[in-house]
C-alpha cells in the first residue's frame, strides 16, 4: 500500500459513545490536513458495518476503512474487509464504544501523519473455522466459558457502563463449564481464552504479548481447579500474567452447543462441530 486515496469512516448512529460526533470530527481533520477523499457512512442495522466494509474494500483501491466504534463495531469491519478478498485495504479504529481494548493496545499515535505517509502496521488476526463453511475473524481475543457467558450478559444489558463488572460477577455465580474434545480427550473448562492482545477488559493484562509474531496466548482454566480462575484473574489485574502458554493454533470439537465470544461479540457453535482457532500472521494492515 503506497498511498491512501480514500478514507471511509463507518459509525453507528445509535452508539452511546459519540460515534457520529467522533467520525465527523476526524473527517474534518482529514479534509483539512490530507489530500484523501473522505466518506462518512452510517450503519442502519446490526451487521451493516460488515457489509459496508466489504463493499468499500472492493470499490476503491488504496483505501483506509475506519470504524468509529468499540471492539464490536471494529470486529464487523475487519470481517467485511478480510472476507472481501481485497488486498490494498487498511483498517483503523476511532474509539467510540464502551469496550475499546484493541485501540488501547494498538494505538500508535499521529493518525493524520500516518495517513499522509500511508504508514500501515501489519498485525496478526485470529481466524475461527467451524464445520465445513463457518469462518470468522477476531482482532483481539476469542473465549469460551465464563468469558463468553459474561459477554452475552453484557450485550443483553445494552453495554451499559455499569454492567460489565456486574455481568462478570453474575457469570461467576452461574458458571457452566464448557465441554470440548482436544486430541480425542474430553476436557471441561470454566474458561478458555485465546488472545492476540495483552490488555483486556481494562484491567486484565498478559505480559510479553506481541501482536505481530504469529503466535496466540492461551489461558485455560479447568473445571476441576475451581480456585485457579479467581487466583489467575487477581494476578492478571495486579501484576499481569507471566509465562502464558503460546500456540499457533488450537483444534477442538464441541461436545454440546457452545457459545463463543469473539471481541465481545457472541456466536454459537454446534454440537460435534470441529473447530480450529488459528493465528493468521500479519494478515491485516492497520493505521490505529
Amino acid at each position: 500500500m503506497n498511498i491512501v486515496d480514500h478514507v471511509v469512516i463507518i459509525y453507528n448512529p445509535n452508539s452511546t459513545r459519540s460515534a457520529a460526533a467522533n467520525a465527523k470530527k476526524l473527517a474534518r481533520r482529514l479534509e483539512n490536513k490530507t489530500d484523501v477523499n473522505v466518506h462518512i457512512v452510517r450503519t442502519n442495522h446490526p451487521g451493516h458495518a460488515e457489509e459496508l466494509a466489504g463493499e468499500y474494500a472492493t470499490t476503491y483501491e488504496n483505501i483506509l476503512i475506519i470504524s468509529s466504534s468499540g471492539d464490536g463495531g471494529y470486529h464487523e469491519v475487519i470481517n467485511g474487509v478480510l472476507t472481501s478478498g481485497a488486498s490494498a485495504v487498511a483498517t483503523g479504529l476511532l474509539p467510540s464504544g464502551y469496550a475499546n481494548d484493541h485501540y488501547r493496545w494498538m494505538h500508535r499515535g499521529r493518525l493524520i501523519k500516518r495517513v499522509n505517509e500511508a504508514k500501515t502496521q501489519p498485525v496478526d488476526i485470529i481466524e475461527v473455522v467451524a464445520g465445513d463453511s463457518y469462518v470468522r475473524y477476531a482482532h483481539s481475543y476469542v473465549g469460551l466459558g465464563i468469558s463468553a457467558q459474561a459477554a452475552k450478559l453484557i450485550n443483553q444489558d445494552d453495554e451499559k457502563p455499569s454492567s460489565e463488572v456486574a455481568s462478570v460477577l453474575k457469570a461467576f455465580s452461574r458458571i457452566t463449564p464448557v465441554k470440548i474434545k482436544i486430541n480425542d480427550e474430553e476436557q471441561s473448562y470454566t474458561n478458555l481464552i485465546v488472545a492476540n492482545i495483552g490488555k483486556m477488559s481494562k484491567y486484565f493484562s498478559i505480559d510479553g504479548v506481541d501482536s505481530t509474531d504469529g503466535k496466540l496466548e492461551i489461558i485455560r482454566n479447568k473445571k476441576d481447579k475451581p480456585t485457579e480462575l479467581a487466583t489467575q484473574m487477581a494476578r492478571a489485574m495486579t501484576f499481569g500474567l507471566e509465562d502464558v502458554e503460546q500456540v499457533t493454533s488450537l483444534e477442538f470439537v464441541c461436545l454440546e452447543p457452545t457459545i463463543i465470544q469473539m471481541d465481545g461479540e457472541v456466536h454459537e457453535l454446534q454440537k460435534n462441530e470441529p473447530v480450529t482457532v488459528r493465528c493468521r500472521k500479519q494478515l491485516l494492515k492497520t493505521i490505529i
